[in-house]
């Protein structure tokens, strides 16, 4: 994908000052090179991806937990970016000096990323809403699309569960949090696995195609049907839910060790400076 490509999900104007304050071969450049690297990476063996796969579905099953503040920063620095910038071009419009319209995404990027992951439990509740969201408007399509309801039921259906989320990433965010971490990362361990022994080795290894082809359609669907009465889907399907137990378990006593051990060393730090406070004391 090229950077033109990326230019629809920006708002046209932003992204004119963006090539503007850059220059032509500054953008030129960072095009070319954008574009070098993407061929790169499209023409890498599938051994790469299915190795990468692995691997990310590794660090999400068993540690998954660590990436609350990584992913909360970035979330943050992408709306603080495209916030500052929304209000650079509302509020001063006319402001066209370029190291104002670099730094000032810059700025909001770095500073709503630093609170949003600082601030753990309110972004619990906005990762919530949009998990929600994206879960409303999946299962629609996957059970109620049939019913003919429309984008009436679609939009009930994404704000139900919108509401769920935020309301689960609330009151549980953390179990909330390692829950779908190793749920997506035994979803890749499987997957990975699936694509590098499985398929490969075993003599009706390629029947596996069901699962890393499959997509639900509708629950009234023919391939769904099909796909549920071969134990080439459902097969790999018990096997993500057993990772993703087990992950869940790993993970919650990893985190709580990670609690009690950061509590203790509050406490002996606290300890050293209560009683060097009370020598001082003494002293004077």
């Amino acid at each position: 994908m090229s950077l033109a490509e990326l230019e629809p999900y920006m708002a046209a104007a932003e992204w004119d000052l963006f090539k503007n304050c850059m220059g032509v071969g500054l953008y030129g450049a960072v095009e070319g090179n954008w574009s070098a690297a993407s061929g790169a990476l499209a023409s890498l063996p599938t051994l790469f991806y299915n190795v990468g796969t692995l691997v990310a579905g590794l660090v999400l099953l068993l540690v998954g937990y660590t990436l609350v503040r990584p992913v909360n920063f970035l979330a943050g620095a992408y709306l603080g970016g495209l916030g500052a910038l929304l209000s650079l071009r509302l509020f001063a419009p006319d402001v066209t000096v370029c190291p104002v319209v670099l730094l000032t995404p810059i700025v909001g990027a770095v500073g709503v990323g630093y609170l949003a992951a600082s601030m753990r439990k309110s972004m619990y509740l906005v990762l919530g809403l949009v998990a929600g969201d994206v879960i409303g408007s999946y299962l629609y399509y996957l059970v109620l699309d049939w019913t003919g309801l429309g984008s009436q039921g679609l939009y009930f259906s994404m704000g139900f569960f919108a509401f769920t989320g935020a309301t689960i990433g609330w009151v549980a965010g953390e179990w909330a949090w390692i829950a779908c971490t190793a749920l997506l990362g035994a979803y890749f361990v499987v997957k990975g696995v699936v694509e590098l022994v499985l398929v490969p080795y075993l003599p009706d290894g390629r029947n596996f195609d069901a699962f890393v082809s499959y997509f639900p359609v509708g629950v009234s669907s023919r391939p769904l049907q099909e796909g549920l009465a071969t134990p080439y889907l459902w097969g790999p399907c018990i096997a993500i839910l057993v990772f993703a137990a087990l992950g869940i378990s790993l993970q919650w006593r990893l985190h709580k060790k990670a609690l009690e051990s950061r509590a203790a060393t509050t406490k002996c730090f606290g300890s050293r400076k209560a009683t060097t406070d009370a020598k001082g004391k003494e002293l004077h």
